[in-house]
């Protein structure tokens, strides 16, 4: 047994030097006794109210995560972080925002979204001067701003040209900023469980899309030039409110990159005869629509390997999805 205990104190120990080699510590007792060598500091679920002033000494971290605890404010104290790359303070109750944040002139990822179910922040909901301070961060690549009450977005977000992924979910917009589609590296925009109408006429600009989220949204119309979305592999369209979905889905078939659809709950009583364009899909999910029958040619669609056909229509699965030799499950409910 003493040799066994004497093991488990050296791998300890041997993990504890590992992640001081490496500028890992979880613990700011530890962290302190080598500030200079502090390059991620991870204090989640803490119940921490404040950030601790001595990450503020720690001037080479890069990666700083206070996710899951009870702070409200983040202070000027953070532009001491030059070097801070990754700021994660997720669900936290955060009220306000230092405009020193924008010092941070090598931030890449910024992370403030609240999990589902938690309230929004109504001083956000009233005023996006946040937002526009954060966006005039222009190293941003990843900004997740998901649950926060934002009711709407600044149009300095055009000027995030390193901008590659953005989570605006379970927010109050009505629209997003026609700047937004100056952000051409964009790949992810998840914009679902918000209030757009319409989404901006150049959207099809955002052509490095590789997923974009609707889902949720009271969208009367989807864009044209759906071909310009050459990278798109990922789309959820699912309960808007189309004026006529059956000319919007045949829109969505100018996009062959496609290869999870959904479009379920939108009152779709016909796909079109090119729905075989999307030789690439693998997920489909289309239930919740007025569906009987599938076009003659959609066997063609022999990649798909999970489809959902449930609450539509059908007398029984399509005989259609007989032949399709990759499909491992089929979701079919009255």
């Amino acid at each position: 047994m003493k040799t066994f205990t004497n093991i488990l104190l050296l791998l300890s120990i041997n993990l504890f030097s590992f992640a001081q080699a490496n500028g890992n510590f979880t613990n700011l007792n530890e962290a302190n006794q080598t500030p200079s060598a502090v390059t991620e500091l991870d204090l989640s679920g803490l119940n921490l109210s404040t950030i601790p002033t001595d990450v503020y000494r720690y001037t080479n971290l890069e990666r700083l995560v206070l996710a899951n605890n009870n702070i409200t404010e983040i202070p000027a104290d953070i532009a001491a972080l030059k070097h801070l790359k990754v700021l994660n303070i997720k669900n936290n109750p955060v009220t306000d925002i230092d405009a020193s944040i924008a010092d941070l002139t090598n931030l890449q990822e910024f992370y403030l979204n609240k999990k589902l179910g938690s309230m929004w922040n109504p001083s956000f909901e009233r005023d996006n001067s946040v937002l526009h301070t954060i966006f005039t961060i222009k190293s941003l690549q990843v900004i997740n701003i998901g649950n926060c009450g934002f009711s709407a977005l600044p149009d300095n977000i055009g000027d995030l040209a390193n901008l590659k992924e953005i989570y605006l979910f379970n927010n109050n917009l009505s629209a997003l900023p026609a700047s937004i589609t100056k952000c051409t590296h964009l790949e992810i925009l998840e914009v679902s469980n918000n209030f757009l109408t319409s989404l901006p006429a150049d959207i099809t600009n955002l052509t490095a899309l590789k997923g974009m989220n609707l889902d949720g949204n009271i969208l009367n119309t989807l864009p044209c030039n759906f071909a310009n979305f050459a990278q798109l592999q990922f789309l959820n369209v699912s309960t808007n409110k189309f004026v006529n979905p059956n000319v919007e889905i045949e829109k969505i078939t100018a996009c062959t990159s496609l290869k999870d659809l959904n479009i379920s709950n939108n009152q779709i009583t016909k796909l079109p005869d090119n729905f075989s364009n999307l030789v690439s899909l693998r997920k489909l999910d289309m239930s919740f629509n007025k569906l009987s029958d599938l076009p003659i040619n959609f066997n063609v669609l022999s990649s798909v390997e999970k489809i959902n056909l449930s609450k539509n229509l059908f007398d029984g699965v399509p005989i259609q999805l007989s032949s399709f030799p990759k499909l491992e499950k089929i979701k079919y409910e009255l």
